[in-house]
């Protein structure tokens, strides 16, 4: 133990000495994305998504908090720990919220952020800003103590950042990162650098099917005199809305990562729990663990990711004025059937889809006629039967923009 502490002493004193040292690197807060190889993707944010990109505070449909652990290279005799706490809180088109970060290296050496989180979306384009502040701090002991003045710095710097859809099943998210200068260096100049991220994000998830498949490809730059200025990544996402379960798994410039999430919900909340696990790719017998848990409570706001599209496919609409009241006659026949049941949850998944799909038809003959109120009417019975069918949602929204006009 004591070897040990000498040795990361040592090593402060060196990193003092040094004028480009490794303050605030990017150290991936959100399991989520972590578990993906460090992709932000606007389907999958979380609050914890502002410490890649401002925007994703847009993409929060319910009010949230977020706590998360972070235990790097288990396995060497690292005592280095991160922790996390944010929150988001949505206001129509925009979000607001708070988020801090804390970092402990064996309590000689701390770095600790502090940050206010501004975005909007509107139609296609969403984007974000972060105030931060940021404190770089010391533990020394007396010898050191007598050489330097201070032993800790602070310093204001601030994040920008962007999500444009560009179809139904593309996107792109850039940011930039520490872009005002801030000098948190103890003795010498330690200017924090900046980073400039960029993300491609796609939807392969097929229409009506039981799983959203999700994935996207990366790259970081970060403008240092040390180390290796740019990094590559890629994830994929799967999740199970009907079992609240989700899988992810991803690639970056130093390490292989997977992860899972559950979640669990009483009283009109939600609690996920999800789990991140990298393993570093330039360290013998070291492994890096995740785990965070996000509470969501309050209504759902219409933010959510369009995602992709089966159009063509879901879209067919009746040609002829008897096919359509063939349409309304088997609708209302079988919401005979199936609503008559005592509960609504004792419908099977095939009845929900075979239903949902003629509403949905029904709401794209009623949209082509201009009728969009009727349609949106279609739209939201296929939103009673599935709340989180993404489609209906940007229907509808496309729907009332014209009612607007």
């Amino acid at each position: 133990m004591k070897f040990r502490k000498f040795f990361l002493l040592l090593t402060t004193y060196h990193l003092l000495l040094t004028v480009g040292n490794a303050a605030f690197r990017e150290t991936g807060w959100s399991a989520r994305s972590e578990a993906m190889g460090g992709v932000f993707l606007p389907a999958s944010s979380d609050s914890a998504g502002i410490f890649y990109n401002p925007s994703a505070a847009a993409f929060v449909s319910r009010g949230e908090i977020s706590f998360a652990g972070f235990k790097p290279f288990v396995g060497t005799g690292v005592d280095w720990n991160y922790y996390l706490f944010s929150s988001v809180l949505p206001l129509g088109k925009f979000s607001a919220g708070l988020a801090c970060s804390f970092y402990d290296a064996d309590s000689l050496y701390s770095e600790n952020e502090g940050i206010f989180i501004a975005a909007f979306r509107t139609g296609i384009f969403a984007g974000g800003a972060n105030l931060k502040y940021l404190c770089h701090r010391y533990n020394f002991n007396d010898y050191l103590s007598g050489i330097y003045i201070k032993n800790a710095a602070y310093s204001f710097t601030a994040d920008f950042g962007f999500s444009l859809e560009l179809s139904d099943w593309m996107s792109f998210s850039a940011s930039g990162k520490n872009i005002v200068p801030a000098d948190v260096g103890v003795k010498e100049e330690d200017i924090v650098p900046t980073v400039l991220n960029g993300v491609l994000g796609f939807d392969f998830s097929p229409e009506y099917s039981i799983a959203k498949f999700f994935g996207g490809l990366g790259v970081s730059v970060r403008n240092q005199k040390w180390e290796d200025k740019i990094s590559y990544k890629a994830g994929i996402e799967a999740r199970f809305p009907e079992k609240r379960f989700s899988l992810r798994a991803g690639y970056d410039s130093s390490a292989v990562t997977a992860g899972f999430g559950y979640i669990f919900k009483f009283s009109g909340c939600q609690m996920e729990v999800v789990y991140a696990f990298s393993l570093p790719t330039g360290i013998k017998n070291a492994t890096n663990h995740r785990i965070q848990t996000i509470f969501r409570f309050g209504r759902e706001e219409e933010k959510v990711y369009r995602g992709r599209t089966r159009a063509k496919k879901i879209s067919q609409k009746p040609k002829k004025k008897e096919d359509s009241e063939n349409i309304d006659e088997e609708i209302r026949k079988m919401e005979r059937e199936i609503f008559s049941q005592p509960e609504k949850s004792k419908l099977s998944p095939a009845e929900k889809k075979k239903l949902m799909h003629r509403h949905f038809n029904k709401a794209t003959e009623y949209y082509k006629k201009g009728k969009y109120e009727k349609a949106i009417s279609e739209w939201q019975k296929v939103l009673e039967i599935d709340p989180n069918h993404e489609l209906s949602k940007r229907k509808i929204r496309k729907a009332q923009q014209k009612l607007s006009k």
